[in-house]
């Protein structure tokens, strides 16, 4: 009888590390040198075994990895301080906390102290949840749940398939079920509490064994044809084994993977490569933090060879900068008017407060675009299904990079309508904000249609005709508006 076909993981792991080999190359000439914390509380010596492992693989990708060593006593308050004290330090670019904790540790107090964008194991509530909304483009994923996906695409389609999970940990069982509903698989999640294990994997075509338990996975409880994917590990007369219980299945099953040597070395491969994923989340720009971003901090980070915020944020701030000055002038300007005047004013004033706040929502939109179109661009490639995805993405990231400007040129425009009405009301000593507010929401207009522009490429033929046409529409637009400002304005200057 033929024997099952053994799913290994080293040439999926070489191939992991080669990327992450370039990766770091990258990153040093840009003098960022990725490393990464490992903090223990354990005197298991598999555990202490273990980090050495990650130090030495690390360290043959040009990766820093410092171990802060606890004792297996330490207090909750200890740990949460060293886990915090790693957060903050800007040198460590990702924080791994070894499991299986001391009894007496709240694990999830000291998970919380750990930055999402620095959770390389992906266990962050932050994390967790974004990968349960199907949002794993903005998420750092756990490594083991990763690599079980990664050899079992390699080997057999995931979606429509039928998908047993044993095993619900955090670590694995929990995020490796949404990962597979995310790829369109059917999952069954069995555990202690399952009634009859046999049952639950009978109609199954796949099997993840997750549970830590030598040899669970035996010839009684598995059916011919299926794939099990052995994420399990556990030492039985002094060897390492799995759950699965490879002498009674070798026969009958389709494939499976070792252990050691299949789900183990893709998953030391994806720890690192999470390094890189949460360099590069840490290196995008926050949306939340730009409007409290120092001005001398701002510029730097524009004139920088790593621009963040880009050209479409920056023209937007420059739009707000341009409504400002607008309302500064009326605001001035009413203090020597009529009732009448003053009420037009009030109401000139509050359409364009609106309009400053759009602004300001614009810059935000263009970074999260920003964000979006890198996080696609950092999607696997290696099968056709990933292929597609990632292309899907990069689609979905250029569209939302073109509507944005779009939408923000349209209510720059609307402002400059209103700057003629914000010269007519202002005096003459401050009418000249008004066209120096007027020519920055003309200059942010020009900003925003290059940014058009570059984005349209991508586009088909008849899309990217639209689109040009959008673009020469308003640019008229605007520099009839502008002139008419700039006509206004002088006449007030010249005014006796």
């Amino acid at each position: 009888m033929q024997s099952a076909i053994e799913l290994r993981g080293n040439a999926i792991a070489k191939s992991i590390k080669e990327e992450i080999t370039t990766q770091v190359n990258k990153l040093k000439e840009a003098n960022i040198y990725p490393k990464l914390a490992v903090v223990s509380c354990s005197s298991d010596p598999a555990v202490l075994s273990y980090v050495q492992s990650k130090k030495k693989t690390a360290s043959s990708l040009g990766i820093e990895v410092v171990h802060s060593e606890l004792s297996p006593d330490v207090s909750q308050e200890t740990l949460n301080e060293t886990l915090q004290m790693l957060a903050d330090d800007q040198s460590v670019h990702g924080i791994i906390l070894e499991f299986p904790l001391p009894s007496h540790i709240d694990s999830e107090q000291a998970v919380l102290r750990m930055k999402p964008c620095k959770d390389v194991d992906g266990l962050h509530p932050y994390n967790m949840g974004l990968l349960a909304l199907g949002k794993e483009d903005s998420a750092i994923l756990p490594a083991t749940p990763q690599a079980c996906i990664q050899l079992l695409e390699t080997y057999c389609p995931i979606k429509g398939k039928k998908v047993a999970i044993v095993g619900r940990g955090r670590t694995v069982g929990r995020p490796l079920a949404s990962m597979l509903v995310n790829r369109g698989a059917t999952v069954t999640i069995c555990h202690t509490q399952t009634a009859s294990l046999k049952d639950a994997l009978k109609d199954c075509e796949i099997v993840v064994a997750a549970t830590g338990k030598p040899k669970l996975l035996d010839g009684n409880i598995l059916q011919p044809g299926q794939v099990v994917i052995d994420a399990g590990i556990a030492e039985l007369d002094g060897k390492l084994c799995g759950d699965l219980d490879v002498t009674s299945t070798a026969t009958i099953l389709q494939a499976y993977t070792p252990v050691p040597g299949g789900v183990g070395p893709v998953t030391t491969a994806f720890i690192l490569k999470n390094l890189i994923r949460a360099i590069e989340i840490q290196q995008q720009p926050s949306p939340d933090s730009l409007w409290e971003t120092p001005l001398q901090k701002f510029i730097a980070q524009t004139a920088s060879d790593r621009p963040t915020p880009g050209g479409g944020s920056v023209a937007c701030v420059s739009a707000s900068m341009g409504f400002g000055l607008l309302l500064m002038a009326l605001r001035i300007s009413s203090k020597r008017k009529d009732i009448d005047e003053s009420n037009n004013i009030f109401a000139l004033s509050s359409k364009l407060e609106a309009m400053l706040e759009s602004a300001k929502n614009s810059a935000i939109e263009d970074i999260e675009c920003f964000n979006e179109y890198m996080s696609a661009l950092s999607l696997p490639k290696s099968t056709d299904e990933e292929k597609n995805a990632r292309k899907k993405a990069l689609a979905d990231a250029t569209n939302k990079a073109i509507e944005v400007p779009l939408n923000a040129c349209a209510n720059i425009l609307e402002g400059l309508h209103l700057a003629k009405d914000a010269a007519m009301f202002s005096n003459r000593f401050v009418v000249s904000d008004v066209g120096a507010g007027s020519s920055l929401l003309y200059g942010a207009i020009e900003a925003n249609l290059w940014n058009i522009l570059i984005n349209a490429q991508s586009l088909s033929e008849d899309r990217k005709a639209e689109f040009l046409e959008k673009i020469a529409s308003t640019r008229r637009q605007a520099q009839e508006l502008f002139e008419q400002v700039k006509e206004l304005v002088a006449s007030k200057i010249e005014q006796k």
